[in-house]
This record gives C-alpha cells, sequence and structure tokens, in this order.
C-alpha cells in the first residue's frame, strides 16, 4: 500500500516560523515573571504588569502546543490507497474513507463555507460545506482551487496529494478492483486524547470562558494586591464570619487552585468524551463555576 503524501507549501513552513516566535515570546514571558516572583514571597512584585507576564506565559503556552500539533499534523498528513479503503494519516490519528462510499473523483472543489479560521493554521481541517450544500471534510494543505475532492455518500472530502495525478489513477484503479471487507467511515484511531473532544466547538468555548475567568480572578488579585494589608482574612468559618488571618500571599494560592482544577477538570474531559459527553461537559462547566466561585472569595477580600 503507497503512502501519498499532503503537499508541502509555503504556508506550512510560515505556520512553524510564527510558532517559533510564540514559543520565544512565550519564554520571554516566563523569564518576566519569574524575575517578578524571584526571592521570599514576602518581596513579590504583584501588580498588573506581572499579571500581564502570567497571562502571556499561561496562554502562550497553550498556543504554542496548539500550533505545534498543527504543524506536526501537517507535516505528517499522508493518504493511503487499498481495495478497501481510502485512509487519511496525521500524527497518529487515522480517518477511513471506505471504497465502497466513494461515487466520484473531482479534480475541483466548490465551496460555499469553509471551515473556521482557527482550523486553517498550517493547513486546512475541519469541516466547510460544498455549493450544492454537501458536507466537505477538509484535510488539505493547498488552496481550494488545486485541491481533490472525493465525494461519498454521506459526505465529500477535501485532499491534497503532492503526486495528483498518479494519485487519481491509483484511486481509480482501486475502485475499479471493487471491496473485498467493508470499512467503517470517520476516525477510527487517535491519539490517547480524544480528538473528536478538540473539534468540539462548545468545549472549546467552554475551555475559554473557564481560563478567562480564572485570569480574571489573577488580574483582581494583582489589581489590589500592593494596597492590601500583610496579613488578610482568608479563614471564613460556617457562619461566613472571619476566623482567622493569613499572609496575603496566600491569597494567591486561590487562583492557582482554579488554574490546576481547570486543567485537571479538562484533562479528565478528554478522557470520557467519548464514553459520556454529558460527563465531560459537567467536568468543564465544573471548572468555569469553580472560577466563579473563588472570584467571589477573592472579591470579598480585596474589597476590605
Amino acid at each position: 500500500m503507497n503512502r501519498w503524501w499532503a503537499k508541502r507549501t509555503l504556508r506550512v513552513w510560515v505556520a512553524l516560523v510564527i510558532t517559533l516566535l510564540v514559543i520565544v515570546a512565550t519564554i520571554w514571558a516566563t523569564m518576566q515573571l519569574l524575575a517578578d516572583i524571584s526571592g521570599a514571597a514576602t518581596s513579590w512584585r504583584i501588580d498588573l504588569t506581572t499579571f500581564a507576564w502570567f497571562a502571556s506565559a499561561v496562554s502562550g503556552f497553550l498556543i504554542s502546543l496548539i500550533m505545534l500539533y498543527r504543524v506536526g499534523s501537517a507535516l505528517t498528513l499522508h493518504y493511503r490507497v487499498d481495495r478497501n479503503a481510502l485512509t487519511i494519516h496525521w500524527l497518529g490519528n487515522t480517518a477511513v474513507v471506505p471504497m465502497n462510499l466513494i461515487t466520484a473523483v473531482e479534480p475541483s472543489v466548490s465551496v460555499k463555507q469553509k471551515p473556521g479560521l482557527l482550523t486553517r493554521f498550517a493547513y486546512t481541517t475541519g469541516v466547510g460545506q460544498a455549493a450544492d450544500e454537501q458536507v466537505l471534510n477538509f484535510f488539505s494543505t493547498q488552496p481550494i482551487a488545486q485541491a481533490l475532492l472525493l465525494r461519498t455518500t454521506g459526505g465529500s472530502y477535501v485532499i491534497t496529494p503532492a503526486q495528483r495525478e498518479s494519485f487519481i489513477q491509483e484511486l481509480e484503479s482501486r475502485l475499479n478492483l471493487g471491496v473485498v471487507q467493508v470499512q467503517s467511515e470517520g476516525v477510527v484511531r487517535s491519539s490517547r486524547i480524544a480528538y473528536d473532544f478538540w473539534l468540539n466547538n462548545a468545549v472549546r468555548w467552554t475551555l475559554v470562558v473557564g481560563l478567562l475567568l480564572n485570569f480574571a480572578v489573577w488580574g483582581l488579585i494583582a489589581w489590589r494586591y500592593n494596597q492590601l494589608p500583610l496579613e488578610v482574612p482568608i479563614r471564613i468559618d460556617a457562619t461566613g464570619a472571619v476566623s482567622g488571618v493569613e499572609a496575603r500571599e496566600q491569597l494567591l494560592a486561590l487562583p492557582l487552585v482554579g488554574l490546576l482544577a481547570w486543567l485537571i477538570n479538562a484533562g479528565f474531559g478528554a478522557l470520557v468524551y467519548r464514553s459520556s459527553r454529558a460527563g465531560a461537559f459537567a467536568l468543564l462547566i465544573g471548572s468555569a463555576v469553580i472560577q466563579l466561585f473563588l472570584g467571589v472569595a477573592v472579591w470579598v477580600v480585596v474589597r476590605g
């Protein structure tokens, strides 16, 4: 079974350069943050500038991971053809297009709706819509005008093999041979963390909202930190009355707990997504609710 690499264009190399620049910027922000919080906790510089370095370091790290994944996917994207199916491979993932479902191979694609902008970094993935309203599944590295369209009974696939003509000949010859074993359509093997989890827009927005709420808690502390007394009333009893005070730097533990909860719930959400989408969303929403409670607790302290 031959391996047909997707055509590599300037686009992926530009994406790689941008990714490296983001990584450098993230390292710089992290160094500035560490400089502000070096030494004894009582001498830490905590203000809105420090918060900016922190937010840049955390968001830069997460964005770098996403960019690296997409660049790696673009560089490893390839297609394989046998009598039973066309398979699409990228960075440990495999999508299957059964041969018995392919109805046509067309040298051009007429697109009504492209995938979202975020799914077009380094290469194009995701779901779009053709001019005839058919669903388009993108696995391409080139502009639409240079892509190849595989029509199936349930949708279409947009691909961009480097050796286009040879690939078409190979595919058509396999189609003429007929199918020996019927295969299931879709992503049949993916990385350990659920592929569909990260494609879900609701999942993405819930994660973003949870992280932004956590940043808001950090920002609230940074805004008022230097105006707080050296000891603040953090410990509260069951009646809501202050039962003790702690050094003000202990206040930083609250949003840190929130950030860890966000990361842990995101990880477990990805792991349980295939078996229970409701459970995954409950974890993600729960982490956002935790940020709200922490925000209220911090506001009670910083308002004096």
